[in-house]
């Protein structure tokens, strides 16, 4: 992802995407950065968790794909969980097979499941 300082002047939303899939998560930022959203992109969930427990950023909202090579968006929502101070972050997971990521994923892990192909409306 790209650096970003925090300000306290910057009142943006922040938003974390976690996809391993570069197209999706340019489409993704683009349309919730033209919403005036700050957004911070990572192709691995790995990096996007050791952003989060470094507490430089703390996000509003963390969106993450379901299917991804390195980790299972279920597993990343584990880890994520064990992170104090961003274990109230709301999260939509992104899945090509809804059903299967909600019987995958713990409730209580995630507010909501978006449909891939996503409707960016």
């Amino acid at each position: 992802g790209f650096v970003y300082h925090e300000s306290q002047k910057d009142q943006r939303k922040k938003i974390f995407i976690v996809d391993d899939d570069e197209d999706l998560r340019e489409v993704m930022g683009w349309a919730l950065g033209k919403e005036g959203h700050a957004i911070f992109s990572f192709h691995s969930p790995k990096e996007a968790l050791k952003k989060l427990a470094s507490g430089y950023v703390k996000p509003h909202l963390i969106v993450v794909d379901f299917h991804m090579d390195e980790m299972k968006g279920s597993e990343f929502l584990v880890l994520k969980d064990k992170i104090h101070y961003v274990k109230d972050c709301p999260v939509i997971m992104i899945s090509a097979s809804p059903l299967e990521a909600e019987r995958d994923v713990r409730p209580g892990l995630y507010q909501e499941v978006i449909t891939k192909p996503i409707d960016l409306t």
